[in-house]
């Protein structure tokens, strides 16, 4: 339904919007892994890609990505609504025709296709599963089934990015856990997608993404980076982006009442 979403903007916009494919999930990297609750083939990575191509580039890019952590189910619908909020509005808002018109924007309402399959597997009437990686069952084996919070297989998309993989404490090295960080960085295919992406980005020698979002919806905060250090101003960060992260930040928390 979420990529059939897509399809429909992409017939109603076609000059404002494309679908871009980015990679595979885990499990259709792996045919035939995929088996509980039922046999499956995985997905691709889709991207909504929204501009006006008629106006050439290069130019800022946003991105804003929901769903990697599979539980998290609003965040989808979050994405989702951005996406109809630019096209809808792009011929009677100023402000949204601005930002389709001289923007690269990048809306991702699925990072883990496969995890959100499982955690819906759980409805049809009852709860559904609280589960939170992505699809890898290898090394998973002993891990319950239903799946529990705190004992599934699957590795965290989350804990998976290069920059500063395995340190801090912020992870584990544990296939069970719900932190587990993966074998080695970006060993997801998930996080590799998003990471190809990023690359992807540098034009002339500069990154072009401005601004990126990643939605959650646990704990109503909002976070900038770095989350590895408790630094009131990150060792590895200009001065001036520190305080443009804690202006935007704190401009958000003062829109919606989160921390």
């Amino acid at each position: 339904e979420v990529y059939a979403f897509l399809d429909l903007k992409v017939a109603q916009f076609p000059n404002l919007a494309e679908k871009i494919d980015i990679g595979d999930s885990w499990c259709k990297s792996h045919p035939g892994a995929c088996v509980l609750p039922s046999p499956w083939n995985g997905y691709d990575l889709f991207v909504l890609h929204i501009t006006n191509r008629n106006i050439p580039g290069p130019k800022p890019v946003f991105w804003a990505d929901g769903n990697i952590h599979a539980r998290e189910i609003a965040t989808p619908e979050v994405v989702m609504r951005m996406i109809d909020y630019l096209l809808n509005n792009y011929d009677t808002n100023a402000d949204v025709h601005w930002l389709v018109d001289y923007h690269d924007i990048w809306l991702m309402p699925e990072v883990n296709p496969d995890g959100h399959h499982i955690v819906e597997a759980g409805g049809n009437g009852n709860s559904p599963y609280l589960y939170r990686k992505n699809g890898d069952n290898v090394g998973g084996s002993g891990c319950s089934w239903p799946p529990t919070p705190f004992d599934h297989f699957g590795v965290d998309n989350n804990r998976n990015f290069p920059f500063k993989w395995g340190c801090c404490g912020g992870s584990s090295s544990i296939p069970a856990s719900e932190t587990y960080r993966g074998a080695a960085p970006a060993s997801a295919p998930e996080t590799a997608a998003m990471e190809r992406f990023v690359n992807s980005r540098v034009i002339g020698g500069r990154q072009q993404i401005a601004v990126a979002i990643t939605f959650h919806t646990y704990s109503e905060l909002i976070l900038w980076p770095y989350g590895y250090t408790f630094d009131a101003l990150p060792p590895d960060m200009w001065p001036d982006d520190h305080y443009v992260f804690m202006a935007l930040g704190q401009a958000m928390a003062a829109s919606n009442g989160y921390q």
